[in-house]
């Protein structure tokens, strides 16, 4: 788009690429802020880029969120390194567990949302709502490092829901000392 004002600008630098990736937030008057990108992700299915629809938006402090949250797919892997990102698990009562990493700006509802269609729990609604404004409760403690997990009746399916941060990985920073020879 070309006839706005860049009210902000955010660059990340892709190491295995050794590209930079450039989001702006461009105003258009003051109801109306659009967001755009230099380089777009592949989406779930790894084939084809993922081009969110919802690009335009009423507030700069919107649009920026949603740049911020689709930049992070950039970086996720880095940024699971450095404990950034949220993970969903399901765990079902038979067979293998489902587990899914989110950019920590991701709302509550949606990890759940994701986490019920997952499992097949059947669940009144008003269950599910009191899910999501638990988990959403507990950020804080998520955010500190606890885990929350729920474990469904069998009659919902004995599935179980666990939420955490992922746990910082362990670096190590090595340091090589190069020794000119005087002449």
């Amino acid at each position: 788009m070309d006839n706005g004002e860049v009210v902000k600008e955010v660059i990340i630098h892709l190491d295995d690429f050794d590209i930079n990736v450039t989001g702006r937030v461009v105003k258009f008057s003051e109801k109306e802020y659009y967001w755009e990108i230099s380089h777009y992700w592949r989406g779930g299915n790894g084939l084809t880029p993922y081009v969110p629809s919802k690009r335009t938006f009423p507030s700069q402090k919107e649009a920026e969120k949603f740049l911020l949250s689709y930049m992070v797919g950039f970086k996720r892997a880095e940024e699971v390194a450095k404990g950034s990102d949220l993970v969903a698990r399901v765990i079902p009562a038979k067979g293998k567990p489902e587990v899914r990493a989110y950019p920590s700006m991701t709302s509550t509802g949606e990890m759940i949302k994701w986490a019920v269609d997952v499992s097949g729990a059947e669940m009144p609604t008003e269950y599910v709502e009191e899910i999501i404004e638990t988990t959403e409760r507990s950020r804080g403690l998520i955010n500190g490092g606890f885990k929350i997990g729920f474990h469904l009746p069998s009659q919902f399916g004995g599935v179980g829901f666990e939420f955490e941060r992922e746990p910082a990985k362990e670096t190590k920073i090595t340091t090589k000392r190069i020794y000119k020879r005087k002449k």
